[in-house]
């Protein structure tokens, strides 16, 4: 017994001395947005889930938005890993590049492509029927909603990060009174760029 815990504190220790022995140079890789892609969740029960298929509940119709840069999000990260630091620690340590995107967004906008009401016609800006809020947590609390511009203000801007995308997701707060719904939705950045893309057409039960 005694000789297992050695040996356990002792792999502990190593993998310790091995990670202060790398050396990353924490590389930056400046980058410009370039795409939007929406996936589909399940807001019906207490945890969010990715919804597979285009059917939602009336009154949980809710989207994950990813702003992305499609020239680093599918990169091979592990071919950028020993980047900055000698072979001698190539298999031990993993050193991954930062990204800083050259934009950030300045407003979101959500355009209906169908009929959410006798009220709420095609093509209409419903900015005002969407709160949001970060991908962090699974779970869906009052507390969490935000408005499309507490969101703006709460999303990284011009920040490092490991990542080359920003995530965040949508709930739409009136149940549609339909049986299909879409939606536009356009990104415009601090520089004038704007994305533009739509969800798939959502079935409604």
């Amino acid at each position: 017994m005694i000789r297992k815990s050695f040996v356990v504190l002792l792999v502990i220790f190593l993998s310790r001395l091995i990670i202060s022995c790398c050396n990353c140079s924490n590389e930056t890789i400046d980058f410009d947005f370039d795409a939007i892609e929406i996936t589909n969740l399940d807001n019906s029960g207490v945890y969010l889930t990715e919804l597979e298929g285009n059917t939602m509940k009336r009154a949980a119709v809710s989207f994950r938005v990813t702003v992305l840069s499609e020239e680093y999000i599918y990169a091979d990260l592990d071919g950028m890993s020993n980047w900055g630091f000698s072979s001698s620690y190539a298999m031990e340590c993993d050193c991954y590049p930062f990204f800083k995107p050259n934009q950030y967004i300045e407003s979101i906008n959500i355009v209906t492509q169908f009929d959410i009401s006798e009220t709420i016609k095609e093509n209409t800006l419903v900015n005002d029927l969407f709160r949001g809020k970060q991908a962090a947590s699974r779970s869906v609390q009052v507390e969490d909603y935000k408005t499309l511009e507490e969101i703006i203000v709460e999303l990284p801007k011009n920040e490092e990060s490991i990542d080359s995308q920003i995530d965040f997701e949508l709930f739409c707060i009136q149940a549609i009174d339909n049986e299909s719904a879409q939606f536009e939705i356009e990104i415009v950045f601090n520089d004038g760029l704007i994305l533009t893309t739509s969800t798939n057409q959502i079935h409604l039960q």
